[in-house]
């Protein structure tokens, strides 16, 4: 990665807002091999904030929809 574009994707001393969408889009690029498509970005930063909201629910293994904090791990 050139040198301007490693700093404008770092994080140190950046915003918290700037550090969690940089921190999202890095483990996109990681767990895909590097591209990282837009929406899918978007997506992936809206369910984690959800889930940190607890407001994202799911169907569980027996049927019953909860929050993601009720569900157990």
């Amino acid at each position: 990665m050139a040198g301007a574009a490693a700093a404008l994707l770092a994080t140190d001393g950046a915003n918290p807002v700037w550090e969690f969408a940089l921190g999202v889009r890095r483990a996109i690029a990681r767990d895909f091999g590097g591209y990282v498509e837009t929406g899918y970005w978007r997506e992936a930063a809206a369910r984690v904030l959800r889930r940190r909201a607890e407001g994202e629910t799911v169907i569980t293994s027996d049927g019953v929809t909860r929050t993601a904090a009720s569900v157990p791990s």
